[in-house]
């Protein structure tokens, strides 16, 4: 009979007792996973929960930074809410530009522009990456334009080089 009640006793000890969350929560993003409440709340302008964090150092189970390149008419937020912070949580350094934006309107349009102009952007943003990080190469994740974009930057502004092959 003694040993029911002291289970019961230690059951409801452990349930009444506060989750002690895990050691990395605090460094942990939320990962949300519909497209229009995570853009509203990201900001149009701002960077997704997870990316630009440039006091990132790759590691020896991530040795390369991720670049994540937007779609048309995308920027740096609205397409990466949930891609960002998930890649963070991994363990990856994650960073995203927006490019391509019209002169006169605000970056939440991004990848109007012709591509080769956007192209010569993401050149410079990736020697950024490599620079913050000390990286020697970096890995691109592109949605959309963003897939056909840093093609050009690969086969004519020497991108290669900064890619795994």
């Amino acid at each position: 009979m003694r040993r029911p009640i002291l289970f019961l006793l230690a059951l409801v000890a452990a349930l009444a007792a506060p989750a002690t969350p895990p050691a990395t929560a605090a460094e942990r993003y939320p990962v949300p996973y519909s497209f229009l409440p995570a853009a509203v709340a990201g900001g149009a302008t701002s960077s997704a929960p997870g990316t630009n964090t440039w006091s990132c150092r790759p590691t020896t189970a991530h040795p390369r930074p991720v670049v994540l390149v937007h779609g048309l008419i995308g920027n740096r937020s609205t397409n990466w809410p949930t891609y960002g912070p998930l890649l963070a949580n991994e363990g990856y350094c994650v960073f995203a530009l927006t490019y391509g934006v019209p002169a006169g309107l605000p970056p939440l349009l991004g990848g109007l522009n012709d591509m080769r102009s956007s192209a010569r952007q993401l050149d410079a943003f990736v020697a950024k990456v490599l620079r913050r990080t000390g990286a020697k190469e970096v890995d691109i994740v592109g949605h959309s334009e963003g897939t056909l974009m840093p093609n050009w930057y690969v086969k004519y502004l020497g991108g290669a080089k900064h890619l795994k092959r």
